[in-house]
């Protein structure tokens, strides 16, 4: 049996065990090094590792992507390694430094990733709390232990509350994450515009990219089953208007500045204004929406 098809099955019988914890652990650690990618680079050993237990490499430097702060920058750090241990971290020194291929030079708190790898104050073995909550008292327990007590507490998690309370992040049913899904991967096609040329869906921003001919300005969704519409965004570039916009779903207005109806101006890389609407709105039909220059 696949270890995919283990940790479902065992997840339906409510049998997550700590050999099924171990295995759904090591599947989750590594999809989030493959996310990560070369950030693994930085796993080293740590300071004060004895000679006899760490094996002794020959100096060398390593180019990986900066993990630092799940900022998404990926930024190219070089990191020299000693013994198994960072001994310094440089920035992006390729020689190439053009528009078409930038060098992608670390932040303050990149380069400083080392301070972040070995603290003084790293846990380094698990730590059980035997005081009250913020009272910080804690004794060291076995990795075992520490394993047997996720694994119980995820099994009593997922038996009172559920499997979605598993999965995180929201507090929406896992079921209830579909359209959102389907609409960022087929995302419904536009059609009918008037007034604006459109640039189609971008899906890394999950918005639908528009520049406008005239002052008024509608096209169509065309929402389905098979491509819904999800709560959509709209950026409009070289938007000529002085103030926000107004907007119309189905030729019904929305409160602008309404939970439903958001919006703002900023500025795109070559410095031309820009206007971004988010609608709340889900639709498994095709949706007309009208956007004009509202009043100051």
């Amino acid at each position: 049996m696949s270890d995919h098809l283990f940790i479902n099955n065992a997840s339906l019988r409510g049998e997550l065990n700590r050999r099924g914890f171990f295995k759904w652990n090591a599947l989750l650690a590594g999809t989030m090094a493959a996310a990560r990618g070369c950030a693994r680079g930085l796993i080293l050993l740590e300071k004060g590792a004895s000679s006899e237990s760490a094996v002794r490499r020959p100096d060398r430097v390593l180019r990986v992507g900066c993990p630092s702060h799940n900022c998404g920058g990926k930024c190219l750090l070089k990191v020299h390694v000693k013994d198994g241990v960072i001994t310094r971290i440089e920035g992006d020194d390729r020689p190439t430094d053009e528009v078409a291929d930038p060098q992608l030079r670390a932040c303050v708190r990149g380069r400083a990733y080392r301070r972040r790898q070995y603290p003084p104050d790293r846990l380094k073995y698990p730590m059980k709390r035997i005081g009250k909550r913020g009272t910080g008292k804690f004794e060291r327990i076995s990795w075992d232990e520490a394993l047997d007590t996720m694994a119980a507490e995820m099994q009593r998690i997922k038996q009172t509350y559920g499997n979605s309370a598993m999965y995180g992040f929201t507090d929406k049913s896992a079921t209830s994450l579909i359209p959102l899904a389907q609409a960022w991967n087929h995302p419904p096609t536009v059609t009918n515009p008037k007034g604006c040329e459109s640039r189609g869906h971008r899906q890394t921003e999950r918005a639908y990219r528009f520049v406008p001919k005239a002052s008024f300005m509608s096209f169509t969704l065309n929402g389905s089953e098979e491509t819904p519409v999800h709560n959509p965004c709209f950026v409009i570039k070289h938007w000529t208007g002085e103030n926000k916009s107004r907007l119309e779903v189905n030729g019904k207005e929305l409160a602008p500045c309404s939970k439903s109806f958001r919006q703002g101006m900023t500025r795109d890389v070559d410095g031309t204004l820009m206007l971004v609407v988010w609608v709340e709105l889900e639709s498994v039909s095709p949706v007309r929406f009208a956007i004009e220059e509202g009043e100051g």
